[in-house]
């Protein structure tokens, strides 16, 4: 196995080119509108979920008569991959949490080999749902999903794969990427921070600028690609935990194969690709503004955003169309949640609206104060004049 190799890993989980609409580029001349026979599109090796996501969403926004569905097969080669695409696609589906939230969650447990504590706790209860539809036991994404064409011995493998997210299955993460680490640099390890700095220059900065130096350091160090506020991230990513076959070096099994648990993903080049990099001009002129670069031309040039950010509005702009049916577009210049309202009943109530009313109720509430204010002085002075009159 060559060095390369060797960092991206056995199984990849997310993928190294950017989310792609895969039925924009067919004609209609070749029967889409009122057709009923639908696309089946055979995606080997995906990774992640990303251009269905994509293509889904936007078949959302189809002209009034294009009906003709979209039939997606997935092909991996590994169960613990597979059972990544159907925790990605319960994330983006779940409309219970706000859209906002949810994309800082699906980012977090998509490109994060360690998580928030809730997060952790919420991938055990996705693997629960995810194991009813196994079953097909009353799941919602059962009318979604169809495994039918998985062996029985696939359908408890991936089983097991569910169970093993739990919180209190053990799992370290942090040592297993270590070891990972340890042997990709070998006597260069103390060195790492001038190769990885190296590596972004030569390399990530000349095709995918918008990917900042010290984003990509901090996940090469640590694994952690996608950071919110002050979130502390301690908690394993069990879903990035993975079995591959290996030769026993000690012990009664030496030179025979087994399976290993550990972090077998890609450690080299990052998540941010998929989600990051680029995004979909034609549909905001605001956008142009998410790639402007400050100083250009001289040596201290640099983007004002960068591919979290972009990632961001990706997931937002693909929930909002998913939810909507209707395109995201932002309402102030490189704020990505500027086009994000509440929404209340299926109806979306605007930035403008929401800050009239969070007036409203401040000048409602202050006025409830004086009223009390008042209230509270007259029964004062109404203590006091008793008072007086019981001295008299």
């Amino acid at each position: 196995m060559t060095q390369l190799t060797h960092a991206l890993g056995v199984h990849s989980m997310w993928g190294f080119t950017p989310a792609k609409n895969l039925v924009t580029d067919v004609s209609r001349k070749r029967g889409e509108r009122d057709s009923t026979q639908p696309f089946n599109i055979l995606l080997v090796k995906p990774c992640d979920p990303r251009h269905i996501i994509k293509t889904m969403s936007e078949a959302k926004l189809r002209p009034e008569g294009f009906t003709r569905p979209i039939h997606f097969y997935i092909l991996e080669e590994h169960i613990e991959v597979l059972a990544r695409h159907l925790l990605l696609f319960h994330i983006f589906l779940d409309v219970s949490i706000p859209i906002r939230h949810r994309a800082a969650l699906f980012l977090e447990v998509f490109g994060n080999s360690l998580v928030q504590e809730r997060t952790a706790e919420y991938i055990e209860n996705a693997g629960i749902i995810l194991t009813e539809l196994i079953h097909k036991d009353g799941c919602s994404m059962s009318n979604l999903f169809d495994l039918s064409f998985l062996k029985f011995r696939e359908r408890d493998n991936l089983e097991t794969v569910f169970k093993s997210w739990k919180t209190s299955t053990t799992c370290d993460i942090e040592q297993e990427r270590d070891q990972r680490l340890r042997h990709f640099y070998g006597e260069r390890f103390d060195s790492r921070k001038n190769i990885i700095d190296w590596d972004y220059h030569t390399r990530v900065k000349e095709v995918a600028s918008i990917i900042h130096e010290k984003q990509y350091r901090e996940w090469r160090l640590s694994g952690v690609a996608y950071e919110f506020g002050e979130a502390k991230y301690l908690a394993p990513n069990r879903s990035c935990a993975s079995f591959t076959e290996g030769l026993a070096r000690s012990g009664k099994d030496i030179g025979m194969k087994k399976e290993y648990k550990g972090y077998w993903l890609d450690i080299l080049i990052g998540p941010y690709i998929s989600f990051g990099v680029d995004c979909n001009r034609s549909l905001d002129e605001l956008t142009d503004h998410l790639f402007h670069v400050v100083n250009k031309g001289t040596g201290s040039a640099q983007h004002r955003h960068h591919c979290v950010e972009i990632s961001m509005y990706n997931l937002i702009s693909f929930m909002w169309k998913m939810q909507m049916a209707k395109n995201y577009k932002m309402k102030v210049k490189s704020d990505i949640f500027s086009g994000l309202g509440e929404i209340e009943n299926g109806q979306i109530r605007d930035n403008a609206s929401l800050k009239l009313e969070s007036k409203n109720n401040t000048m409602h509430q202050q006025e409830i104060s004086d009223e009390r204010l008042t209230r509270n002085t007259s029964e004062a002075e109404l203590n006091m004049s008793e008072k007086i009159k019981g001295r008299d």
